[in-house]
């Protein structure tokens, strides 16, 4: 299949400048903080296996909308399955370096326009599009992250938020 970059925003009546405006509206800025990186001590971190990659990259949803960098996530469960070594060569670097690429942490904004269009940020249904390499990265990291939890002995029962199949409804 042959994979092109194109716009996948839905076409709204709003002009580009109405369009700033009602992501202006839906997302205010503030003050950006800076954090200090803490010291890193070299600790041996073992490095993600061809099974966790294997596993992160069938949990990859197809046929959905690409990022900024315009990759469809069905290209890279096409190389996570085909070229399995590389892709563990670039994502164990990042693990190594304990770093997470600035790119990855940028979103494409598309407003879908609801049932009554206007001009307000009501009128509109942001969704904000990531790369999917950084999604891969992410669930492995995440699949580390549950299982050293679950070493250390799991989270306590009356821990509700932020877990599956649990709300606070439930506690």
């Amino acid at each position: 299949a042959k994979y092109k970059c194109y716009d996948c925003r839905p076409p709204t009546r709003l002009r580009d400048e109405q369009q700033m405006e009602v992501a202006r509206e839906l997302f205010p800025t503030h003050v950006v903080g800076t954090w200090d990186r803490l010291p890193t001590v070299k600790a041996e971190v073992p490095l993600f296996t061809k099974t966790e990659l294997i596993i992160a990259g069938d949990k990859i949803k197809v046929r959905k909308a690409p990022g900024p960098d315009c990759l469809p996530p069905e290209i890279i469960k096409a190389v996570v399955k085909e070229y399995p070594s590389k892709m563990l060569e670039v994502l164990n670097r990042f693990l190594i370096e304990g770093m997470f690429p600035q790119e990855w942490k940028v979103a494409k904004l598309v407003l879908i326009e609801k049932s009554k269009p206007g001009e307000n940020q009501k009128s509109y249904r942001p969704i904000c599009l990531l790369n999917v390499l950084g999604k891969l990265l992410e669930q492995l990291l995440l699949e580390r992250l549950k299982q050293n939890i679950e070493d250390a002995g799991d989270l306590a029962e009356e821990q509700y938020g932020f877990r599956q199949k649990r709300s606070t409804i439930h506690a």
